[in-house]
């Protein structure tokens, strides 16, 4: 599409070129064929200076217009550059929707484009000049004093520059409010009629011709009323004002065509037959809908290929070459199929504390999780339920498989079918183990194999006097599973030894004794009252 900016941009060059070699002025010139009676120049001086052409230059930026949609009015001025022997400069002005060309003539444009208006004003010019070359474009543009009325959010009359189109006068004087039909603005002109301008339309289609005012419009923006519905597999389902004479094909272009998944063979049209819930469905194929009429409240739904290409993925990260996402198949892809895709186990790997984070799953339990965390204060609760939120909180979406005894082996049960949204973590060999609580110096602990429990704590500078020895945990690497002493088989890297004090064990047990007591009081009271209320009612039967 030809545009106004790269005439200018032509033409400033070459009038620069020829400042460069020393020419200043340009003057109309007689042509060979005309009379031999001197011809007045259009104005006394035409001398083009470089600060003058880059002011030109930048005016032309400013007027960027498509030229087959921007119509000339009054105020707009055309500058023709005519290229020959010598240069010659004509400046046209636009008066009562006529181009004045000076000393060629005049045209009416007042039902023409830019681009019409062009290939005249030059076959005109060629009539009078000889030139190699006639580059024309628009200099300077009008400005329009234009009413704008209707469901816009600041109607009346605005100055308005010619070189915007509709759909930017309407975003510079505010926008329009929910209510306005963007597919029917009503452009009503006295002397050309009304045009009707549809940007919906022109927001979704790409090169849609821009509109631009001609002079003595009048811009209306109705109120939506009449609508048709389409969702399902398209770029932008919703609501679309309806037109009357719009195809299922219209509507679908709207809302951006159909994806990739669409089912072209079956697009669902519900309609309504009566004024309440009598519809009737019609099925078609996309060659069907091409040209099938719609009405107004129609629902469209264009189907969904079943299990269209899903894209299922799982997330591996730690201690393998190369971790990141990697695509699974549904109820085939194993845990070790996804190892080996991520390059294999690195020399630090342990697998031991590794574990698998599942996201996508039914979870029976996440009600009665949630009224126990929003509980008032934990001593409402009894000691079971406290012991359910303790063991959520250690892992409620981890799976629960023995890593250590994978061993890379596809048979192994702990080879589990992943889902997507996995996560999978392998994590690195830990040569310390923490030693929490009640001991002197708690901290990290360095890793010595074979050693039990006791060793840790005497490394980790004993116990205190307030430790109770009864409740040290032993908190299990990778799976957080609390065991007492006596069940844990060894203590290994990465593991934590919890050791209470005193008072903490007792000022929590004192807090679950007051919950428990202060509900056995409220039990009671109300049984009290009930009892009360009761033989009350009874007495005054009796009376």
């Amino acid at each position: 599409m030809k545009k106004s900016l790269i005439i200018a941009s032509i033409f400033c060059a070459q009038v620069l070129a020829q400042i460069g070699v020393g020419q200043s002025s340009l003057f109309p010139q007689q042509s060979s064929g005309a009379s031999s009676a001197p011809i007045t120049p259009i104005t006394t001086n035409f001398s083009l200076q470089v600060d003058e052409m880059r002011q030109l230059a930048h005016s032309a930026t400013d007027l960027f217009v498509d030229e087959n949609t921007y119509y000339l009015g009054n105020g707009d001025i055309l500058r023709a550059i005519i290229w020959g022997t010598t240069e010659t400069v004509l400046d046209i002005p636009v008066v009562n929707e006529t181009c004045i060309i000076p000393t060629v003539g005049a045209l009416d444009v007042g039902v023409i484009t830019l681009a019409e208006a062009r290939e005249k004003i030059i076959s005109m010019i060629r009539r009078k000049y000889r030139a190699e070359r006639i580059d024309l474009f628009l200099m300077r543009g009008k400005e329009l004093v234009v009413p704008i009325q209707g469901q816009v959010n600041n109607s009346g009359t605005h100055l308005i520059p010619g070189n915007w189109s509709v759909a930017t006068i309407l975003e510079n004087i505010g926008g329009t409010n929910a209510n306005a039909n963007l597919r029917e603005i009503q452009l009503v002109n006295p002397r050309h009629g009304t045009r009707v301008v549809d940007l919906v339309r022109a927001n979704r289609i790409a090169n849609y011709p821009e509109t631009f005012l001609r002079s003595g419009d009048r811009i209306f923006v109705p109120r939506r009323d009449l609508r048709a519905s389409i969702s399902g597999a398209v770029q932008f389902e919703g609501d679309y004002d309806f037109v009357a004479g719009d195809k299922l094909s219209d509507l679908l272009q709207l809302s951006g065509g159909m994806l990739s998944s669409a089912d072209s063979s079956r697009i669902v049209v519900t309609r309504f037959t009566g004024q309440r819930d009598e519809i009737k469905r019609i099925t078609l194929t996309a060659d069907e809908a091409e040209n099938f009429a719609l009405e107004k409240d129609d629902l469209v739904l264009i189907s969904r290929k079943a299990e269209y290409r899903p894209i299922r993925r799982v997330r591996i990260s730690g201690e393998v070459n190369f971790p990141g996402l990697y695509s699974i198949q549904q109820n085939q892809t194993r845990l070790i199929d996804i190892i080996e895709q991520a390059g294999g186990l690195t020399e630090q790997a342990n697998l031991n504390a590794s574990r698998i984070i599942r996201r996508n799953f039914v979870d029976p339990a996440g009600s009665e999780r949630e009224r126990l965390q929003n509980a008032p204060s934990r001593v409402q609760i009894t000691p079971i339920e406290n012991n359910f939120l303790k063991a959520e909180a250690g892992g409620k979406t981890q799976m629960s498989i023995d890593f250590s005894s994978l061993r890379l082996d596809r048979n192994s049960v702990e080879n589990v079918v992943l889902r997507d949204g996995d996560e999978i973590h392998i994590e690195k060999i830990d040569w310390t183990v923490n030693v929490i609580g009640g001991v002197l110096r708690p901290g990290l602990v360095e890793y010595s194999s074979g050693q039990d429990l006791s060793y840790y704590i005497e490394r980790a500078g004993g116990l205190k006097e307030n430790a109770k020895r009864r409740k040290i945990r032993v908190i299990k690497a990778g799976s957080n599973v609390w065991l007492k002493p006596n069940q844990v088989d060894r203590i290994e890297r990465g593991d934590a030894i919890w050791i209470p004090e005193r008072d903490f064990v007792e000022r929590r047990e004192r807090e679950q004794r007051v919950g428990i007591v202060g509900g056995i009081i409220g039990i009671v009271g109300g049984i009290a009252t009930t009892i009360i209320t009761t033989n009350a009612i009874i007495e005054m039967g009796r009376r």
